[in-house]
This record gives C-alpha cells, structure tokens and sequence, in this order.
C-alpha cells in the first residue's frame, strides 16, 4: 500500500468530516436568506471540501493529472450533494470545489474538473429536462416539486432502509471511477484498499445529502413529504393523521400561537416554490409572508397581509405572476397544550376552476349575445330535437309567434306539422321529409296554417346540427313569410300572360288591318299610274299631271308603311317563316344597289361597295336579306347629306359572313341609339323628324338578322356617320375551304 492509495480512503474521510462540521454549524440556515444565501453556502462548503483534500495532493510525489484527480475526486461529492437538494447551492459549491482543485494543482488536475463539469449537466438536464423516469428513479428530490407525496416510500423523508435513499446516492460512483488510475502502482493491499474505497462512496454521498438536508434519520419517520420539528412536536402527530395531511391535494402548514411553523406537507411547498428553503420548522410567519411579498415585489402590502392575518378566520382567492390561481384559508386551530391555540393555513390550486370560470362566462357571453341576435331576427327560427322519434320543437324565436300566431308555450314539444293543412304541398312536404330523414339541408316552401286559420307561404331553410362525433342532434328550420312575394309572382304571372295576349291580338289586328288597306291602296295605284300615262287621252290642265304624282307617292309610302307594319307583325307573332338557301352575295349586293341608286343619285350621294372574291355564299333567305340590306341602305341615303357617301362591304369571318352598311351622315347620339331599334323610334334630331319614316326599317332587320341565326350590331357617332354590321351564317363547305 503507498501514499496514493491511502490518501484516497482519507480524502473521502476528511470530506465526510467537512460535511458533518457544516451540519452542526448549521450552514444550511443560510438558504433561508434567498439566493444569495443559497451561493454563500454552497461556495463556502465547495471551498472547504476541496480545500480538505489539498493535503492528500500533497503527500503524492509528480504532477500527474489522473494521480492528481484521484487526490481530488472525494471533494466532489459535496457539489454533488448539494445539487440534489438546491440547483444554486449545487452550482456554487461546484464551482468552489473547481476553484480550489485547479489553483492548488495549477491546473492538474484537470480530469477532475471535467468529470465534475460533466455531472453538474447530467444534474440541470435530470432536473430542467424532467428525465422521466431517470429523475425519478434518482430520487432527486427538488427536481419534482409539489409531487413528493407521489413517491411516499422513496425520498429523502423516507425510512432508512428505503431503497430511494440508496438509488440517489448512486451517482456517487462516477467520481469514484477516478480512482482507478491508482490501482496501476498499488500493491495487493492498496488495491484492496482502493475497491473499499470506491464502495464507500454510495454510503458517503447518502450521508452527505441527510446531514445537509439536517434530517438525520430517526426510529420515528413522518410519512413522505410531511416536515416537522424534532422531539415531542414529531411524537405529537399520530402516523395515520401524518399520512393523511401528507397525501391530501391541498397545501397544509401548521402554525404555533406564536406564530412559529410546526408543520407543512409537500403541497404546501409545491404552491410556495419563491418560500421552499425557508419552509423551516420554527420560521416565523411574517419574516415567510415578508420573503414572498418581497420575491413578487410587492412588500407594500405587508401590513396589511399581517392585519389580515390577526383577523381569523379569512379567505381569498389570489391571481399569480404565472397565471395561477390559488385560494387561500386561515383559521384558528383550538385546543393542544396551548390554551391559545395556533394557526391553520390552507392553500388549494383553483387554477382550473378558474378556467372553467372564464370558459363558462365567455361561453354565457356568447349564449347571451345569440339569444339576443336571434330574437332580433326578422325571420322565424325553429329547432327541432332529432335525437327523439317525434323530432318535437325545442325552442322558437319571437319573430315565429310573430309570423305563425303561435307562442313558445304553444309550440315547444309538438311537431311543425301541425302548421300544415289542406292545402300545403304534399310533393314538397314528402321533399322535406327525404332530406330530414339522411340529414341534409332543404329550402321549401310551402303553404301553412296560422293559429288563426288564415294560410301563408311559408319558405323553410331546414339546417342539420351534428355534435362532435358527427352524431345528428339538431334541426335548425329558418322561417320566411312569403307571402307577399308570391302573390306578387302571381300577379306578374297573370300580368305576362296578358300583356302575351294583348300582344297576339295587336300583331293579329294590324295583320288583318293591313291586308285590308293594300287592296284598296293597290287599287288607287294603279288608277294614278293609267292617270300619269294618259292611256285613255289627255286630262287636260297640266296641275293633274302633279295631282296624280302626288297621290300615287302617297300610295306608295302608304303602302310601304303597311307592308312593314305587317312584317313586324308576323315576326312579333312568329308567324315569319323563312326558307334558307345558298345565296351569293354579289347578286344580293347588284339587287339592292340597283334599288336605292335612284334614290342615292336625287340626293347626291354616292354609292360604293366591296365585296372580295373570297366571300362565300350566305345561308338565308333570299327575300330576306335583301329586304335587311334594302332597308339598311335606304335610311344610310336619307339621312347622309349631300356629297356624303354610302359603302355596302362584306367579309368573311369564319364561319359567318359579315354585311355592313356604312355611311357619312348625321349619325346616331349614343342616347339614342336604343330608341332606335324599338318599334316606331325615332332619333330625337330636327334632321331625322324632317325625313319621312315610321321608325320600323331597324328593328325589322335588327329581327330578321336574328331570326336567320345572326347577329345585328349598330355603331354609330353624331356628325361623323352610322355603320350597322350583320353577321349571317354562311354555306359551311365553301366557309371551310
């Protein structure tokens, strides 16, 4: 056995004294002064423990790193220590211990202070990352606040022979491994020495973590997560009453009549986490109630939290910087060996209750507010429970007593059958009786009965209401009264149809009408025109010559007007029939052209026309599309002023040809050009009421265009010209090619 090998069974021995010392001066008490007390012990226990293996370094010879780690590795199980009861003492004795060891080595015994780096993180990433179930297979205790009573027979409150005690120290063995390095030089008895050694370090590291905690055991144990004072207060609380306060899920914490705590369960700590290390017995209840104000910065309001505090019995509900809520209860506690009795604080974590709190006020809010919106609606609401066989009426809005007569009373519990009657629509009745039975939506309407017996149209919007497995659960039914609106179809039924035939009968009565006047008009015709060619000798005075001429124009224009008047009528009446064929255009240009060149010449306006060779023929009426271009080119001469001129074009456009007349003339304002197409319109232009005309050239050719499967566009700008286009089909085999 040589110096190495002893120095490492006295270092462990000279570290477990550090420890002891640091119990009985009460090093601990320092927790109790916040954070700042939590670094002080920690550090100054840090310190003293390594300082306490300096001299075992020294007694070894070389610089070795592992030989100097190995000199240090007992100093380590303090941090390790004090880790597991407090994360700030755990990091301030580590970094004591790391301060000493490496100053007093110039940095030997790095090895060391890696391995205790290393546990250190093992310990915040047990401790912050909740390793589940590691932490708490480990035992640590402050890794799992409020939850001690989960774990009653492990623990550091636990029996001695629990086997949590020893699972916790367990971690001991890591820095125990350093002292492997030894075995390489020792002899048959050091490395005996070295094996106890390591296996001392688990009974060490156990005692290490009682006597900080100042909790040495006793033959009498409280039940997990239950603290009290020693001696007779202990002995005063039997062991079932201990055990249940302990598992009870509200904070209990005892006071004497001085005020002084007795007593407090794991609940308790867990709802006063800022308090955990001043949770003392003995700790007096304003230098607690002081601590917590001052850690949520609200010390202001201590006075009057003590004055509180002299008036027992009292009870609150308190909101927490995290969002918390906790009700609070304080009572006396009678009876004991205290005539005055001590203090009973009860602490419970609402937060959830207060949750549904706010669910349920928001959930009324809302509730409140639909209530209102749909008893504002101006449209009957009805819903139907679907889950029943009946399907009866749950619940109606004041607007369907409104429109049915009937009061809530009246129709909750029946079903909306009853608003029908003789004459409600079976179709649509059996309609929306389909789509209740798969559970659809449906818009019906029908006729309904009022309480009164007086019917209406009833439009229903029938809405299906599924719960949140998708079972039907509701019918929601919209109700209109439309009463009004269908009469009003009726009555613009009823309107149509007469307006159809007044319509019939104009276009039958100016057909007839006109058939009547042409044979007279043809007659008187013919007499002028014998008349003007003097066939059967002289009239005499030459004014007959102009009489005559006069009356046979008036003839004419007559006669045109009523041949108009009876082409309308037959299209209005859809009595025109029309007989398609292959018609070229350039016959149909020669014809009209030579029609209105008479006309063109008086008026001094000249005519032009283009038609392409690639034009293919039209599919129309002959008669027709002449009669469209006669009339087209008629009203382009009248109303083109002298020295104006005319253009008749064509073009192919796929399968269609296009015809248009354009001329130089007045034109057409943009206001006007609708009343132009209608029936006897007429531009409102001093020009156009001095020509003569009925106003039925344009919507004939607007008509027939249409019936022959064309279209008719009109453009047209005052003083620049008109020019009206017809798209008619054309023979399809030449428009393909």
């Amino acid at each position: 056995m040589n110096a190495d090998t002893a120095g490492a069974v006295s270092s462990l021995a000279l570290v477990l004294a550090i420890v002891l010392a640091a119990r009985f001066a009460e090093l601990g008490r320092w927790r109790r002064y916040g954070r700042l007390g939590h670094l002080g012990a920690g550090a100054l226990l840090g310190i003293a423990a390594g300082l306490a293996a300096v001299p075992v370094w020294l007694g070894q010879d070389g610089a070795d790193p592992l030989a100097a780690s190995a000199a240090f590795e007992a100093a380590l199980l303090p941090p390790l220590a004090l880790l597991s009861v407090n994360l700030l003492m755990g990091l301030s004795g580590g970094a004591g211990v790391l301060i000493v060891l490496l100053g007093a080595t110039g940095g030997a015994a790095w090895p060391a202070a890696v391995l205790l780096l290393a546990m250190i993180g093992i310990g915040i990433g047990l401790i912050r990352g909740r390793l589940e179930p590691f932490a708490t297979w480990l035992d640590w205790r402050w890794a799992r606040p409020g939850r001690l009573e989960e774990a009653a027979s492990l623990g550091l409150d636990a029996a001695l022979d629990a086997p949590g005690h020893w699972r916790a120290a367990s971690i001991a063995l890591i820095p125990a491994l350093l002292l492997l390095s030894l075995l390489s030089k020792a002899t048959p008895a050091g490395i005996l020495l070295v094996l106890i050694a390591i296996a001392l370090h688990v009974p060490a590291l156990w005692a290490m973590r009682r006597l900080l905690l100042g909790d040495w055991p006793r033959t009498t144990a409280l039940p997990g997560g239950l603290i009290a004072d020693t001696g007779e207060n202990r002995s005063a609380i039997a062991p079932l009453l201990a055990r249940i306060i302990a598992d009870l899920p509200e904070g209990i914490a005892v006071f004497d009549p001085q005020d002084r705590l007795l007593a407090c369960n794991g609940q308790y700590r867990a709802l006063n986490r800022d308090l955990s290390a001043d949770l003392e017995p003995g700790a007096a209840y304003a230098e607690l109630l002081r601590a917590q104000l001052e850690r949520r910065g609200e010390p202001a309001v201590l006075d009057d939290a003590l004055e509180r505090h002299r008036n027992l019995p009292w009870r609150l509900e308190e909101r927490r910087s995290d969002g918390s809520w906790v009700q609070i209860l304080e009572q006396r506690v009678t009876g004991g060996d205290s005539p005055g009795g001590g203090t009973l604080r009860v602490m419970r974590d609402i937060t959830a209750i207060k949750q549904r709190e706010l669910q349920f006020a928001e959930l009324a809010q809302r509730n409140a507010v639909l209530a209102s919106t749909v008893a504002s609606v101006t449209s009957g609401v009805v819903i139907c429970d679907a889950t029943q066989a009946d399907q009866p009426i749950v619940f109606v809005n004041a607007a369907f007593t409104r429109i049915t007569g009937y009061t809530a009373a009246e129709a909750t519990g029946r079903n909306c059958r009853f608003l029908q009657g003789r004459d409600t629509d079976r179709e649509a009745v059996e309609r929306m009786r389909r789509a209740i039975m798969v559970g659809r939506a449906a818009t019906v309407t029908l006729r309904n009965y009022r309480k009164d017996g007086r019917t209406f149209w009833n439009e229903v919007n029938i809405s299906p209401l599924h719960d949140e497995q998708g079972k039907l659960i509701h019918f929601v039914g919209i109700l209109q009264d439309v009463t009004n609106r269908i009469r009003t179809e009726e009555n613009l039924r009823e309107a149509k149809e007469q307006a159809e035939v007044a319509n019939r009968s104009k276009s039958e009565f100016l057909a007839n009408i006109s058939h009547e006047l042409r044979t007279p008009l043809n007659a008187i015709l013919g007499f002028t025109e014998i008349m003007q060619m003097e066939m059967f000798g002289p009239m005499g005075a030459p004014q007959y010559h102009t009489y005559a001429k006069d009356v046979h124009d008036s003839g004419q224009l007559l006669l045109d007007l009523i041949n108009d008047i009876l082409d309308l009528s037959k299209i209005e009446a859809g009595r025109m029939e029309l007989f398609p064929e292959a018609v070229e255009a350039a016959d149909v240009f020669e014809a009209c052209l030579r029609l209105v060149s008479g006309r063109a010449t008086s008026a001094g306006v000249t005519l032009k026309s283009d038609l392409p060779p690639d034009v293919p023929k039209l599919r129309v009426d002959p008669r027709a599309v002449r009669q469209m271009l006669a009339n087209l080119l008629t009203n382009a001469v009248k109303f083109t002023p002298k020295g104006g001129q005319v253009m008749l074009a064509a073009r192919a456009d796929g399968d269609q040809v296009e015809l248009s007349v354009a001329d130089s003339g007045i034109g057409i304002a943009a206001k006007d050009i609708a009343k132009v197409l209608e029936p006897f319109g007429q531009a409102d232009d001093p020009h156009s009421r001095r020509q003569q005309g009925t106003g039925l050239g344009l919507p004939i050719v607007k008509a027939l265009v249409e019936q022959s499967g064309g279209s008719f566009r009109l453009e047209s700008k005052v003083g620049i010209g008109t020019t009206v286009t017809l798209r008619l089909p054309a023979v399809k085999s030449e428009a393909a090619a």
